[in-house]
């Protein structure tokens, strides 16, 4: 869970140019009212997907494509190096431990 640092209206009020600085930086802020929940500041990237997001879920389309997810997981598969899972083995099936693999 990400955490959030946490304002009230009234410290936004007296402290905006430090506060944005903050979330131009990287950083989500939550605003508070009276102790309530009232906004949440995030740097534009963030809420520009966010805001994609919500639009695909509210009209139900999917985040990606059957294509686009399989090209993701190959591409990712690509990159990994699983040779440390697997015993050596020899041209006759032998692996280096002397046990025939089946």
């Amino acid at each position: 869970m990400l955490l959030q640092a946490e304002v009230s209206a009234a410290d936004l009020r007296r402290h905006l140019a430090d506060v944005l600085n903050r979330v131009q930086a990287g950083e989500r802020i939550t605003v508070t009212r009276g102790g309530e929940l009232a906004a949440v500041l995030m740097p534009v990237d963030d809420a520009a997907w966010a805001a994609t997001l919500a639009d695909r879920f509210r009209s139900r389309e999917r985040p990606f494509t059957q294509e686009a997810l399989d090209a993701w997981v190959a591409g990712l598969l690509d990159r990994l190096d699983l040779s440390d899972l697997f015993e050596p083995t020899t041209k006759n099936g032998e692996t280096h431990h002397g046990r025939e693999r089946r």
